[in-house]
């Protein structure tokens, strides 16, 4: 069986290796949904304190104290734990304002005259904290145990430049959820000069998956305890007037999200299901052909080392030469609530190597 928009290839062994997308046409058509579904500001956004509404970022971002911070106030927010919920109860937006503040301008900039300009290290550690607290808000995970943990940061792309003498907005808002996880998707934004329109710079989804405190393990719904994570609700209920195109506008872009979270997730199971899980019950060993095509690589690339210099073939393009390896003393203030290295933090690490 094959899950529709993934592709299958063979890699040196002839283990299939999935791809996302089956061809460069597919791709662009996720493009045209994920702009196309991108959530405008909702009315219910106010300016909120960051150390309250968003304490992950405020934790770890010593700029902090020079973003504004947008989110549904509490009472919009509070809802029993089986009652669903919009995406804009739990939505957050951060606001760098960097038309006026040359300190932070400065401090996201990056070195030379980049396509991101906006250093995507820095991009990676905001997301990473942000969608955490989106997270918590949606579950309300503080007050009913849960430690929200990120899985994983799918289909992140970066869309267009990003002008720093313009302010840059971050958007997060949930797309979907599930008993125990829920993905959340993170908009960076600009206005156009010309028109005064949201202009989508870059996108990430991250899947966030929710523990118990205590056992750390996925908080499965069973009799008597509500799930982990609240159900979605749509955004809004048309009704008869003006409003009503709006709202009907509002539940299909929410709806097309849905579904692009489902192809995300038919993505990732696939993509599991085709790996070698060494540390799974369900792994199986090397086949026959692996094993000879791994026994032939490695004795050419013996014999290689052993011919003269002046005769011996270019070295093979391995891991090994493209390896590189930092480390790093954790203080406190890059650990994150659980007392972990933030994974903000180590994405940033990445993007910058």
């Amino acid at each position: 069986s094959r899950v529709p928009n993934s592709k299958v290839s063979s890699g040196a062994c002839g283990r299939q290796v999935v791809r996302a997308f089956n061809s460069k046409a597919e791709h662009d058509t996720w493009l045209v949904r994920t702009k196309a579904s991108a959530e405008p500001r909702p009315p219910v956004l106010q300016p909120a304190d960051t150390a309250t509404a968003a304490p992950f970022l405020f934790s770890v971002d010593p700029m902090a104290g020079h973003l504004e911070v947008f989110a549904a106030p509490p009472a919009a927010a509070s809802r029993a734990e089986t009652e669903p919920r919009p995406p804009s109860a739990s939505m957050l937006e951060v606001r760098y304002p960097l038309a006026r503040d040359g300190a932070l301008r400065h401090a996201v900039a990056d070195v030379g005259k980049t396509w991101s300009t906006f250093r995507l290290s820095k991009w990676l550690e905001a997301v990473d904290a942000i969608t955490a607290d989106v997270a918590y808000r949606h579950t309300d995970g503080e007050a009913r145990g849960l430690a929200l943990v990120t899985a994983a940061h799918n289909h992140s792309r970066k869309l267009r430049a990003t002008d720093t003498g313009r302010d840059v907005l971050l958007r997060s808002y949930v797309t979907a959820a599930g008993t125990s996880s829920l993905e959340v998707r993170t908009d960076s934004l600009q206005l156009d000069p010309g028109t005064g329109r949201e202009v989508l710079i870059n996108v990430c989804h991250t899947t966030m998956v929710a523990l118990d405190q205590q056992t750390m393990s996925p908080r499965r719904p069973f009799e008597g305890v509500a799930p982990a994570v609240p159900p979605l609700a749509l955004e809004a209920h048309p009704k008869a007037g003006t409003v009503a195109a709006e709202a009907t506008a509002a539940n299909a872009r929410q709806e097309e999200r849905a579904a692009l979270s489902q192809w995300h997730q038919a993505i990732r199971k696939h993509r599991h299901r085709s790996t070698m899980e060494i540390r799974q019950p369900l792994s199986t060993p090397p086949t026959a052909d692996e094993m000879a095509s791994l026994h032939q690589m490695h004795r050419s690339s013996i014999l290689a080392q052993e011919q003269p210099r002046s005769t011996r073939p270019p070295p093979p393009r391995t891991v090994q030469r493209f390896t590189f390896r930092s480390s790093f003393a954790v203080f406190p203030e890059k650990r994150n609530v659980h007392g972990k290295l933030f994974g903000g933090f180590v994405a940033g690490q990445v993007g910058a190597v």
